[in-house]
Parts: C-alpha cells; sequence; structure tokens
C-alpha cells in the first residue's frame, strides 16, 4: 500500500500547486504526491516547469491528480458547454502528462451540485455522460478515474461511497471506478457495509482526513470508526494509494504532523493487516 499528502486543503487562500509542501512531505516519508490538477493547468507553464524539476529532483512520484475542474466549471446547474469542458480535460491532462500520474480523481464537489429542480436520474446521467468522456480521454494518457463522493457540506449529489459506484456503474466504462474518503464518508454517516460489498471491484484509491477539523489523524484511539474502516480495506483486499488530504494545524506544524500521521497510517496497515 502507497501513502501519499496532498496539499488541496492548505491551498484556499491562495493559487498554485503546493509545490512548496513537497520538500516536507518527502522528508516526512510519504510515497507520493497528489496534485490539484486545475490549479496545475492554470500555473504559468515556467512555474510549472519549476514544480515538475522539483518533483524529480525528490524523488517524488506524483500518483495521483485532483481537483479536476475549476471553480467556475459547472456540470449540472447553469452547465459548461460540453465543447469548453471537453477542451479544458485535454489542456488539463496534456499538463499532467510530465508528472506522470497513474489516477485522476473527480471530486469538485461544486461541479456536481444538483438544482432542486432537476431530478436525481436526471442528473445522475448528466454526470455519467461526464464520466464516459472523462474515461475515454484519461485512458488515453494511461490514466484511471476515480469518482470521488462529497459531503452534505460540499455538494447535493454523489455524497457517499455507495453513489460514487452507482454513478460508476451507470457510466459503465471500463476506466472509471470509486474512491473512499474516510472524512466525507464519516459526515455522511455512511459505515463500511457498502464499501464492504463493492469496494473489492470499484475502489481504486482512497483520501483520508480525520473528521475533527478535517485535521492530519495521529493515534487509532482518537476515533472508534478508524478500525472498522481500515478492517473494511483489508477485508476488500485493497492495495492502492491512500492520501492524506487533510489540514494541519498550521503551515509550520505541517512537516510534524505529517511524520505523525504517515506514523498513524503504518501501524494501521500493520494492524489490520493491509498490504
Amino acid at each position: 500500500m502507497r501513502f501519499g499528502a496532498c496539499p488541496n486543503m492548505m491551498l484556499r487562500q491562495n493559487n498554485g500547486a503546493g509545490f512548496e509542501y513537497a520538500e516536507r512531505a518527502k522528508r516526512a516519508g510519504y510515497d507520493y504526491y497528489e496534485l490539484p490538477l486545475a490549479s496545475l493547468t492554470g500555473m504559468d507553464p515556467a512555474a510549472r516547469r519549476e514544480g515538475l524539476a522539483l518533483m524529480r529532483s525528490l524523488g517524488l512520484p506524483c500518483y495521483t491528480v485532483s481537483s479536476i475542474l475549476p471553480q467556475g466549471m459547472r456540470l449540472l446547474t447553469e452547465p459548461t458547454p460540453k465543447d469548453e469542458v471537453e477542451e479544458y480535460l485535454k489542456r488539463a491532462l496534456d499538463a499532467a502528462a510530465p508528472f506522470a500520474p497513474e489516477v485522476i480523481v473527480f471530486g469538485s464537489a461544486w461541479a456536481k451540485i444538483r438544482p432542486q429542480e432537476m431530478p436525481e436520474a436526471e442528473a445522475y446521467e448528466r454526470l455519467a455522460e461526464f464520466c464516459r468522456l472523462l474515461g475515454d480521454r484519461s485512458a488515453e494518457y494511461g490514466v484511471t478515474a476515480v469518482i470521488e463522493p462529497n459531503c452534505r457540506r460540499e455538494t447535493n449529489c454523489v455524497k457517499t461511497f455507495r453513489d460514487a459506484v452507482r454513478l460508476a456503474k451507470l457510466a459503465a466504462h471500463p476506466n472509471v471506478f470509486a474512491l473512499s474518503d474516510y472524512y466525507h464518508a464519516e459526515i455522511e454517516q455512511e459505515g463500511t457495509e457498502d464499501l464492504k460489498a463493492e469496494g473489492a471491484a470499484w475502489l481504486k484509491h482512497a483520501h483520508f482526513a480525520r473528521i475533527a477539523g478535517r485535521s492530519f489523524p495521529a493515534d487509532l484511539a482518537e476515533d472508534a470508526h478508524y478500525a472498522p474502516y481500515f478492517e473494511a480495506l483489508a477485508g476488500i483486499g485493497y492495495a492502492g494509494g491512500l492520501t492524506l488530504e487533510g489540514k494541519p494545524s498550521s503551515p509550520e506544524a505541517y512537516y510534524d504532523e505529517a511524520v505523525a500521521a504517515l506514523a498513524f497510517f503504518r501501524e494501521a496497515a500493520a494492524k489490520f493487516g493491509l498490504k
């Protein structure tokens, strides 16, 4: 199992792709870095090349890209024209290609907000159409697409792992799967039954943050739901990536808290038999 770090939650206040945290993530011992694709795509090409050079000098792979759509791009509410979406995906995947990601995460909660007057079935079909497009384009780059559920605090559509699997099944694309996010699962109080039932076939990536403050986990005893979650991952034989996607208590605390979180992940993997 690979453990990665993602700077997404630290980028709310500024622009950029979080390269400033990459050296600390590598020094903390993480196996990979998960970059925000929309930010990466919007960067000046020279700055993007500098980021790539940094990652290569650190020997820190970009296994995953997430936050793939820009904030202004919508798929359901006042949807962005299809040709603009297609053109953006081409640019985004071109920008990501030098970083050689293996997984692309369709989270982008704002893009999945369903208008109240739109039937849920129609919303899912429209999202499935996008997922087919994403599946086609990402396959051209040798990248696997996964659908991330986002909790009710962020969207009103595709909120649980069950929902993500439902959408992946509707898309019916050989390159589209699902993601499990511990933080969102806890907000939705969804438990692990769907993960255990569907995860072996559909789970290809996972995100993790402590529910308290969406912070970094540090101790298996701090949350009674940690054990069932890791037991479920082990039970389905999950061996993919698990990304730390949370917020440190401060930018200055990032390194120490990232070290503690990685120790937590490794302890959980050893205790519950994750490979």
